[in-house]
């Protein structure tokens, strides 16, 4: 006589799925969508950030991104946070793309994922493009001299940091080839972040700590 053991099966979290293909998921209908459909992921993006660090550091003073004059109308960075002199310490470039397939599990990301790797290497090259017009233009904004640049990402595209070196070094390059203007005093430090992280950074820090 064999004894039939009544095992339970495994729950299906319908409702949280359910969530998530409301939420996180309606990002891979949109994704093939035009340039106005990408505006609009981007700016949603670029508000959130700011009201977040509004609300948690209101002393930087967040402010978000402007048209200045350099030759021709140039886009600023998107988020700028002050110190206590009302300087700029912190230019943020928000960049909204989610990784692909691809981007999360290919054993060379910056190659099979070129078109997406080009949008955080262009978001390095635009912070240190701004810090150079602003050195070479006094007129634009007052840059703390221990200024940095932090790249805001949607997606933690960076946790693997062995392909760090290899992105700065394709950013160092474009940054030469856009602009031979853009020296080593322009390019500041570059930190990489997810919104994940920084909500959870925010969570305990204080203005003094955060920066």
């Amino acid at each position: 006589m064999v004894d039939i053991v009544d095992r339970e099966k495994p729950k299906i979290r319908l409702p949280a799925l359910i969530i998530q293909r409301v939420t996180a998921g309606l990002y891979y209908d949109h994704v093939g969508g035009d340039s106005k459909i990408w505006r609009e992921i981007g700016s949603r993006f670029e508000s959130y950030c700011i009201e977040l660090i509004s609300k948690a550091l209101p002393g930087t003073q967040p402010s978000g991104s402007f048209k200045y004059k350099f030759r021709r109308a140039i886009d600023s960075p998107d988020i700028f946070l002050r110190d206590e002199s009302g300087a700029a310490k912190l230019a943020i470039e928000c960049k909204a793309k989610k990784r692909s397939i691809i981007a999360k599990f290919s054993e060379k990301p910056l190659d099979d994922a070129r078109e997406a790797f080009s949008e955080i290497i262009k978001g390095v090259v635009q912070i240190w493009r701004f810090h150079s017009h602003c050195r070479r233009s006094s007129e634009i904004k007052v840059i703390a001299h221990d200024a940095a640049g932090i790249v805001l990402t949607l997606d933690p595209w960076l946790r693997i940091s062995n392909h760090l070196d290899r992105l700065m070094q394709e950013a160092h390059a474009l940054a030469g080839r856009i602009d031979p203007d853009i020296i080593d005093e322009d390019r500041k430090p570059i930190l990489f972040c997810s919104i994940q992280d920084l909500e959870s950074t925010l969570a305990i820090a204080s203005e003094a700590s955060f920066f």
